[in-house]
């Protein structure tokens, strides 16, 4: 269906010039991963809305987006996977968040997974590739990220908001496992690539 939709939008846009014809494919990959993060996004509303977490979902998609976007790590290979472990993830730090709350072991475990961060980031996906050029670019912004989430969590609790602080914990948390996956799939890529040769 996902294709399909995004098959007909590019074939639209080049119909109506909107698009060139040689770029039709290129529209239709583009359709189709805006199509699936919309989705997802769509989906994750859903719950939040049941379920009245409308704050910490915003907060936690928030900061776990501009995690990813700039850390990399991994990414699965199908549009419906990803949408799949992307709601997984979401279901499961919610009701993480709710069930632990603020504890001093759920910290530790974010400034562990700052560490990972600041460690193997940007870890480039054979699904998700990274320009050479953006590596060091990225590195800055996710060094800038990890403060500016690192501050507000102290603020947070400092404010008595430790709900708030939580998810920005838990995204950290979430990036962090991501990374790891992803840095052992390369791995894993990397010696039987040596074996085949």
């Amino acid at each position: 269906m996902l294709l399909f939709l995004s098959k007909s939008m590019a074939s639209f846009f080049v119909k109506y010039k909107v698009a060139k014809e040689e770029d039709e494919e290129l529209y239709i990959y583009g359709l189709q991963t805006i199509l699936s993060s919309v989705f997802a996004l769509l989906l994750i509303l859903v719950f939040a809305m049941i379920k009245r977490d409308l704050i910490e979902t915003g907060l936690f998609l928030v900061c776990l987006v501009l995690m990813r976007s700039y850390t990399g790590g991994y990414h699965t290979k199908k549009y419906w996977s990803c949408c799949l472990v992307t709601l997984s993830c979401y279901l499961l730090n919610m009701y993480i968040g709710k069930m632990v709350g603020s504890s001093n072991e759920l910290f530790v475990l974010y400034l562990v997974s700052i560490l990972i961060i600041l460690l193997i980031s940007p870890l480039e996906s054979k699904n998700k590739p990274i320009r050479e050029m953006d590596m060091p670019k990225f590195k800055i912004i996710v060094i800038g990220i990890c403060l500016i989430f690192s501050t507000a969590i102290a603020v947070f609790y400092l404010a008595g908001r430790m709900t708030y602080a939580v998810y920005i914990e838990l995204a950290g948390i979430t990036t962090a496992g991501s990374l790891v996956i992803g840095y052992y799939e390369k791995k894993k890529e990397e010696i039987l690539n040596e074996k085949s040769v």
